[in-house]
């Protein structure tokens, strides 16, 4: 079974460490967002040790957000240039397997997954999404190749409640997209 665990993603990011012998901020820098066509740095949040907080803590501008989400729905090519692999982008496009997914937000997407660090709805739609836990959102149909930003800074985590809002304020916006 598979369990969401923010940690794993700090995991992920000292594995880059090491495997590349460069800073994760270096490496997310020179083979990401040097790439994507950016207008703005990215900044990431540092521990007491030094080390990027993977898990969380990056700020950009909404628009070079989204160019994650183009990068995604354009097959991991930007401009002409292959950014990231195809086989990764379908795969992740693609979800995991539901049946092994064990998380509180089957409640709001009963046939989701979660795979290289996105969440899949498992909708007719396909969408899939990445979050943060005080309400960022990238979100992206591939049905109508619209990516959407939302930036937030909530109280308190995302619930079952807001992330049900959420889920249906992008399929709505998709939608409309879809009648013009």
């Amino acid at each position: 079974m598979f369990q969401y665990c923010s940690a794993t993603t700090d995991a992920l990011g000292w594995l880059v460490e090491e495997v590349t012998g460069k800073r994760y901020a270096e490496v997310l820098s020179e083979r990401l967002w040097s790439r994507i066509g950016a207008a703005q740095e990215a900044r990431i949040s540092v521990d007491r040790g030094g080390f990027a907080i993977a898990n969380a803590g990056i700020s950009c501008t909404a628009r070079d957000l989204a160019r994650i989400g183009r990068l995604m729905l354009d097959g991991g090519v930007i401009d002409g240039n292959r950014i990231v692999s195809a086989e990764w982008v379908a795969a992740t496009m693609a979800g995991g397997d539901p049946a092994k997914w064990l998380s509180v937000k089957r409640a709001v997407h009963p046939n989701g997954s979660y795979r290289n660090q996105w969440w899949a709805t498992g909708n007719e739609r396909g969408n899939i999404y990445a979050v943060g836990i005080y309400g960022q959102y990238v979100w992206l149909d591939p049905a109508t190749d619209t990516v959407v930003v939302k930036f937030s800074t909530t109280p308190e985590a995302v619930t079952l409640e807001s992330a049900r809002q959420n889920d249906d304020l992008f399929v709505e916006i998709a939608e409309a997209l879809e009648r013009r």
